[in-house]
């Protein structure tokens, strides 16, 4: 998203992101400025962002399985967006899942083609 460490840290410190930022976050993270910013949700998507609950998992990742995870995470949004596809934050998330594991199994780089694979099989 082009920020520096210095800026998320004064956002955790409790300053909040320029609009411009914000709405990269909330698409990115499929959730509402109300969310991210007070933790609330309408009451027709509170149900969504239930389903992935990023605290159940852990993990420690090189700068290699960095890169490698925020391409793979670029291909993912690019091909949804392409695509006008609404999926929920978990299914999302899956997706990610799904594509990172393929790609490293197969020691291939990521790329939308594989994205495309994954959707072709779940359509």
């Amino acid at each position: 998203m082009g920020v520096t460490a210095a800026a998320i840290s004064r956002w955790e410190s409790g300053r909040i992101p320029d609009e411009d930022i914000r709405k990269k976050i909330t698409d990115f993270g499929n959730v509402t400025d109300e969310w991210l910013l007070r933790g609330e949700a309408p009451p027709d998507q509170a149900h969504q962002l239930r389903e992935f609950a990023p605290e159940d998992y852990s993990a420690t990742l090189t700068d290699i399985e960095t890169i490698f995870l925020t391409e793979v995470i670029t291909n993912v949004i690019e091909v949804i967006k392409a695509r006008r596809l609404k999926l929920t934050a978990a299914q999302e998330a899956r997706l990610i899942v799904k594509v990172y594991d393929d790609c490293r199994a197969a020691h291939e780089h990521p790329s939308n083609i594989h994205v495309e694979k994954i959707l072709l099989l779940r359509d």
